[in-house]
């Protein structure tokens, strides 16, 4: 995939989170969004990592060596979003293995429905990987709506 790929799947999966009624940007602490990120990265039997405050930059970004949340971007929306970065890894960009990790995330931490997440990501032309290709859960089921 090159760039200009990368860039337009980014742009979609940006599109499909802006346009979406569960898509917050509600302020948390840092130390909150901290703890929510290493929830998320023990349920997929990844170890903790630095999370940062992006001091000195305006968007936040993660991999599977560290985390930058700007204050704009400390909210449960972004922070799962880059905890699916540090999840699948840098390289993995906003691919379908992303997506599902993504969509998990927002069920387990969040509450929302994964057939309504799957539904509304199909409609916005989003693919999302099937399960076998994907890191597995420590505990994968149904996820249940909080």
């Amino acid at each position: 995939m090159n760039e200009l790929d990368l860039k337009e799947e980014a742009l979609m999966v940006y599109l499909w989170e802006d346009f979406s009624e569960w898509f917050s940007r509600n302020d948390m602490p840092l130390v909150k969004c901290k703890k929510l990120i290493k929830k998320a990265r023990y349920r997929y039997n990844r170890p903790n990592i630095r999370v940062g405050a992006g001091k000195g930059i305006s968007y936040a970004w993660g991999n599977e060596f560290g985390i930058e949340l700007p204050r704009t971007t400390r909210s449960k929306t972004y922070v799962l979003h880059e905890a699916a970065h540090s999840i699948v890894g840098g390289l993995q960009g906003h691919n379908s293995i992303w997506l599902r990790v993504y969509i998990d995330l927002l069920c387990t931490y969040m509450g929302l429905s994964k057939r309504g997440l799957f539904k509304s990501a199909r409609e916005s032309n989003l693919q999302v990987a099937p399960l076998y290709k994907c890191p597995r859960p420590r505990s994968y089921g149904i996820m249940k709506k909080k």
